[in-house]
């Protein structure tokens, strides 16, 4: 599981791009606020593998700021979720620990999901290109969609920023905005008359296609009937 931490909203200057600055700050080290939490907890992480720590798993539900002149003080606050792992796998004896990544991150969030609004719900995954939140993450980023409702981006985050804090192993972080999580009303529906059927089809396409559009068109071809669909093995 995650570890939750409570980090520190006040930062320096220099651990973030655009950050909003204090007049009345009690020293430079807390003389802004944090435009990312992805700092802070890389700061936990650097620590827990100082300590002898092969695993770390992190989240924290906390606030960010930006600089947004439409706002009265010109200040946007964020509440956010945000996850990160770092290390290897735990222990087991089907197979040796490995390295975590990305997609192991993007599996714990498809287990995730259905818990928020506690209703089956979806996350889609697409690629950002160019846009997405930099300086953070490197170009391997995915946009997260809840109900098609764009609620954050995972990916990995920049080995630069990650030496920063000593951490010289690929982090991964997921970054998810709670006040975009609609609201989803509950709903029931009737236990079906056959039992579940699960198959594993091979497909061979073209190397530029991505698994969010394979996703999108398995979904369309039997909407009624289908439940979930995910890729693997690629």
């Amino acid at each position: 599981g995650y570890y939750d931490c409570v980090t520190n909203v006040l930062t320096s200057p220099e651990e973030g791009a655009e950050q909003v600055t204090l007049k009345n700050a009690l020293g430079r080290d807390f003389s802004a606020l944090r435009s990312s939490v992805i700092p802070s907890l890389l700061r936990v992480a650097s620590r827990n593998i100082r300590y002898g720590q092969q695993t770390v798993r992190l989240m924290e539900i906390g606030s960010q700021f930006t600089k947004n002149p439409n706002t009265e003080f010109g200040v946007q606050q964020q509440e956010v979720l945000t996850l990160m792992i770092v290390g290897q796998t735990d222990p087991h004896w089907s197979d040796k620990p490995r390295a975590l990544d990305l997609y192991d991150l993007v599996g714990e969030l498809h287990v995730l999901a259905p818990k928020i609004e506690s209703v089956p719900v979806d996350v889609s995954i697409r690629e950002t290109g160019d846009a997405g939140p930099r300086p953070y993450f490197t170009r391997n980023v995915v946009e997260l969609r809840l109900g098609g409702v764009v609620i954050g981006y995972a990916g990995e985050v920049s080995p630069e920023l990650a030496l920063k804090y000593d951490v010289e192993r690929t982090v991964s972080a997921a970054v998810i905005d709670l006040r975009a999580v609609p609201t989803v009303q509950s709903t029931y529906r009737a236990v079906g008359q056959y039992p579940s059927v699960r198959r594993d089809l091979a497909l061979i396409v073209p190397e530029e296609t991505s698994a969010g559009r394979i996703i999108d068109v398995v979904r369309t071809a039997s909407p009624l009937i289908l439940r979930d669909v995910g890729v693997f093995d690629v």
